[in-house]
């Protein structure tokens, strides 16, 4: 699992030390202040994809971005839009990612961020 953020350099240090299982879930956190790359531009996916030696199609990809969405659709990724936990609960579950939905992966979820 990767993560791949827009946040810049004061968010991404703040969620380090206030939430240190976001450096330490992912096998990568990608921050376009460290790369370079702001989605939707598709080279920060194409980035994350060549450093990993990951085909499109290998990958499924969650954001709450409309034209993230697209840029990953375009790209060959499996990409879901979320608008609120129970969807994204859904697709995770449809997608054997989880298996069970409840309070735990509420708020897991919740701390990475993903509810709008």
């Amino acid at each position: 699992m990767f993560i791949l953020s827009n946040n810049f350099a004061e968010r991404a240090n703040y969620y380090k030390k206030n939430f240190p299982f976001l450096e330490e879930i992912p096998e990568k956190v990608y921050y376009s202040w460290q790369t370079g790359f702001v989605k939707p531009n598709p080279r920060a996916f194409k980035n994350l994809l060549t450093e990993n030696n990951l085909e499109p199609e290998e990958c499924i990809y969650f954001d709450n971005s409309e034209e993230n969405i697209k840029t990953a659709n375009d790209l060959g990724i499996k990409a879901f839009l979320y608008t609120d936990i129970e969807n994204l609960e859904k697709a995770l579950k449809d997608n054997q990612i989880i298996y069970q939905t409840g309070s735990n992966s509420s708020i897991l979820f919740r701390a990475f961020g993903i509810v709008p």
